[in-house]
């Protein structure tokens, strides 16, 4: 009977660990298959087009919150070189296109205080590192414009970042009634 129950419970521990693995772990490969879908350059039906591409933005938005939420579960995934190949290509290129991808359309996910707080911690932990960051938020300063009541905020967080300001295209504030406003 007593070997019995502790086989059950062996069983029941390594099923537990490896359901607890399972989960910790972000699909990047999946990831990176959902950020090229939906890219459709035929503009011939322009309904069919912009809906392609809503879809397109919501799927790298949900990308994005899930690296975020993971970072602050776990730490910020390891990014290493992009010209690797297998599971560490798809984590590498995943999480790259997809900061990559959220500076084109929505640089202000960013600058929300949790993604803040999240980024911060993991760049102070060595999990990240701040320059990675340097080119999705190149491409978000280029095309878009923030909210003058941000302005602090945005530039704290750089320099917390140890973002080289200087080297951006120059942020372009305005008054607005949202918190930020897209050009």
């Amino acid at each position: 009977m007593y070997w019995r129950n502790a086989i059950l419970l062996k069983m029941i521990l390594l099923f537990s660990i490896f359901i607890s693995c399972s989960d910790k772990e972000l699909d990047y490969c999946k990831m990176l298959e959902l950020d090229q879908s939906f890219v459709n350059s035929d503009t011939t039906d322009l309904e069919k087009f912009n809906e392609n591409r809503s879809k397109r933005k919501q799927l790298i938005k949900k990308n994005f919150n899930d690296i975020i939420e993971y970072s602050d579960q776990f730490g910020f995934p390891e990014m290493g070189n992009l010209n690797v190949s297998g599971i560490d290509s798809c984590r590498n290129w995943a999480v790259f296109i997809t900061c990559f991808h959220i500076g084109q359309i929505e640089p202000q996910l960013f600058f929300e205080h949790e993604t803040v707080e999240v980024l911060s911690r993991e760049i102070q932990r060595g999990n990240l590192e701040s320059s990675s960051l340097f080119t999705s938020l190149r491409e978000g300063f280029r095309n878009h414009k923030f909210c003058e009541s941000q302005k602090d905020f945005i530039l704290q967080t750089l320099e917390k970042w140890n973002i080289r300001i200087e080297e951006l295209p120059t942020i372009k504030f305005e008054h607005c009634h949202n918190k930020f406003k897209y050009i």
